[in-house]
C-alpha cells in the first residue's frame, strides 16, 4: 500500500519476507508489559556474501502490534483486490491485514 511504504520505508515492488509472531509478556516484579507483535523482515540479503552486511530490517524488523489489528481478511472470499495498488497479487492466495490506524498490508503465501 503506498501509504505504508512511506511510513515503514518499504520498497514499491513486492518483496519476499520472513514473518513471525512475537508473543507478549509481563516482566515479573516490574509490571512492564510487552505487547505481542507481528514482525517481518527481508528474506533476501543481497550484500551478505559479498560485503558481509545485513539489510536494515535484519537488525530492526518491521512490526505491527497485534492489539492494533482490526481485521484479517481472506481475499479469496472477501471480494476483489484493488489492482491499482496491488497489480501482481494472486487473489486466491492473499490475506489483507487491516489495523486501527487505517493501515493495510497485503500478504501473499
Amino acid at each position: 500500500n503506498p501509504e505504508n511504504m512511506k511510513e515503514f520505508n518499504i520498497p514499491s515492488k513486492p518483496i519476499c519476507i520472513n514473518i513471525w509472531m512475537e508473543r507478549g509478556t509481563v516482566l515479573p516484579h516490574t509490571g512492564v508489559v510487552f505487547e505481542p507483535q507481528l514482525m517481518w523482515r527481508d528474506a533476501y540479503q543481497p550484500k551478505l556474501l559479498s560485503h558481509k552486511t545485513l539489510t536494515a530490517t535484519a537488525t530492526k524488523p518491521w512490526s505491527i502490534r497485534l492489539l492494533n489489528t482490526c481485521r484479517i481478511v481472506s481475499m479469496d472470499t472477501a471480494g476483489t483486490i484493488c489492482r491499482t495498488k496491488y497489480p501482481l497479487a494472486r487473489q486466491n492466495s492473499c490475506l489483507m491485514l487491516k489495523t486501527c490506524q487505517k493501515q493495510e498490508f497485503l500478504l501473499e503465501a
